[in-house]
């Protein structure tokens, strides 16, 4: 029993949360204020050299959670993903599991009402398998304004 507790809860956290912060895919429809932008990367391009096949793994929870400290800073309540570029290693015509290199930008924003405001989190592993196969993460832009 107590597996299946902690298993239920696992499944209903929330699926992205950066530092407290959600990470949404769209800006939302209710008011906000945007208070800048902020950007996390982690790992390095690969660039041809001997040294790529000692490339580290980079994970996206962990660029999510630079991302939260970034936002947190700023003030937001919430971050809106603006830029996602992920670079893979590929040797033999095999690519690696997970990307190499992870470089995200975001608008830092503060809900006026979060509790009332419905949004469309992103999930880090989710995104990290579209980019793993070529599926895009559909964004949408806006232009620099305080709000709608």
């Amino acid at each position: 029993m107590r597996r299946a507790l902690v298993l239920s809860i696992a499944l209903f956290a929330p699926p992205a949360m950066a530092d407290g912060l959600p990470v949404l895919s769209a800006y939302p429809g209710c008011d906000y204020e945007r208070l800048g932008t902020v950007a996390a990367r982690d790992g390095r391009r690969p660039d041809g050299s001997a040294d790529d096949a000692r490339l580290r793994m980079v994970d996206y929870g962990r660029t999510f959670e630079r991302l939260g400290v970034a936002g947190a800073e700023r003030g937001a309540n919430a971050l809106v993903v603006n830029l996602h570029e992920a670079a893979f290693y590929t040797t033999g015509g095999r690519r690696s599991a997970r990307p190499v290199y992870l470089s995200m930008t975001a608008a830092a924003i503060r809900l006026r009402d979060p509790a009332a405001c419905a949004v469309a989190v992103i999930d880090p592993d989710a995104l990290q398998q579209r980019a793993l196969h070529g599926e895009l993460q559909p964004i949408t832009l806006e232009p620099w304004s305080s709000g709608p």
